[in-house]
């Protein structure tokens, strides 16, 4: 299983560290965030770093949902000479024929670059895949291959699938999905998931039936041969190993981490410095450095003596302020273990016990802290392993 990084705003040189420590395998870059003028030289540099990296670019053209206002946050997108000018509403994007020619656009425009795989655009399914969002989404992943073909080029093609959260918890439409794409004659040869949040709670993914729905998915797809790959996955994307997924992502920012259409939506509210925290895989959780300091007495394993951690701790073993890049990096070495951890049994079976074990043992260990007096915020509190647990046993029952 790979991990890459998922590209944003004030990459520094954490993506080339990534890349030459080894902890990362790729990256998606976003559009919104990298200019035309700069990205050829980029992929460049990155191929020149690891010859065998993925590159991707992931084109964000359900940014056009969006309700115009000047005051949107999309940076480079429409500096691409493949973005619309023009508005797309329910008339366009229902229009085959249209939409085809989009497509083409965008992954003619990829073509040229050193990508190692092209990604389809396509809209987010904001509320019910049985909808006329759904029928577009379904749309613009029915014309991948033929967008490919008609370009005429060798590489990978990933539809988009962008479902949101609330979407995402209905069983019935997601098999039925799963059914639909996985039966669909010439379709792509995989596909890029993205599952979106109101982007007001990093935890929001974090319900059991969504969970299960989404390794449903995974499974089925990788069941039918589709290459996966799960964006702003984080923590659920290395679990999703289980499952056979082939690569997760996750960036240096919470929105980074967890995908939202908000993020390209005027910001109305001033966010505040995002205190350090420590990746324990052990708690399969990010903890504050005044939690994890008062935690190491009790329990050494919760520094998980990997390579990237090392920042985060003096010569003398006291914990230390690491610095931007350290701290993704120590980020990405945790996620990296994970995914070892949960994908390499022999079978989907087994994966998934250790992933529902492992769940088990970091609330038992959160109960352990929580007896010495130790008190955990919210954000740092055990509060998604229930639902991991809960997830994988109601998978295991629809299989």
């Amino acid at each position: 299983m790979k991990l890459y990084a998922q590209h944003g705003s004030g990459p520094s040189d954490k993506i080339i560290c990534g890349l030459e420590q080894r902890v990362i395998d790729g990256v998606i870059l976003g559009a919104k965030d990298i200019s035309p003028a700069t990205l050829l030289s980029c992929l460049t540099d990155l191929r020149s770093i690891r010859a065998d990296a993925d590159l991707l670019l992931d084109p964000q053209y359900y940014a056009l949902q969006l309700p115009p206002d000047d005051d949107n946050r999309v940076g480079y997108l429409t500096d691409y000479n493949c973005w619309p000018e023009a508005p797309r509403n329910e008339a366009f994007l229902r229009n085959q024929q249209r939409v085809r020619q989009d497509i083409e656009a965008f992954l003619r425009y990829q073509d040229a670059m050193p990508l190692t795989h092209l990604i389809v655009p396509n809209v987010v399914v904001r509320r019910s895949l049985d909808s006329r969002e759904g029928m577009i989404s379904e749309s613009f992943i029915s014309l991948a291959r033929p967008a490919r073909d008609a370009i005429e080029s060798s590489k990978a093609v990933l539809a988009t699938l962008a479902i949101s959260r609330e979407a995402m918890a209905d069983q019935s439409e997601v098999e039925r999905l799963a059914a639909a794409l996985t039966s669909m004659g010439d379709g792509p040869d995989g596909f890029y998931i993205l599952i979106a949040t109101s982007g007001q709670d990093s935890f929001d993914l974090y319900h059991s039936g969504v969970i299960s729905n989404i390794l449903f998915l995974i499974y089925a797809l990788k069941l039918n041969g589709f290459e996966v790959v799960w964006g702003y996955s984080d923590t659920l994307g290395a679990a999703a190993g289980a499952v056979g997924l082939d690569a997760s992502a996750s960036g240096w920012f919470s929105t980074l981490r967890t995908f939202s259409l908000n993020r390209f939506a005027p910001n109305r509210r001033r966010g505040q410095r995002a205190r350090t925290r420590f990746f324990s895989v052990r708690l399969m959780n990010r903890i504050l450095l005044t939690e994890l300091l008062v935690s190491l007495d009790y329990d050494s394993s919760l520094a998980n003596q990997l390579a990237t951690d090392s920042p985060y701790f003096t010569e003398q073993g006291e914990i230390n302020e690491p610095g931007e890049s350290a701290k993704c990096l120590q980020s990405w070495g945790a996620l990296k273990s994970m995914q070892l951890k949960f994908s390499s049994g022999e079978s989907n079976e087994e994966n998934l016990d250790r992933l529902r074990l492992h769940a088990e043992e970091a609330q038992a260990t959160y109960q352990v802290l929580r007896s010495h007096g130790i008190q955990f915020e919210t954000s740092s509190s055990g509060r998604h392993l229930s639902p991991i647990v809960e997830a994988v046993q109601l998978l295991l029952a629809q299989l």
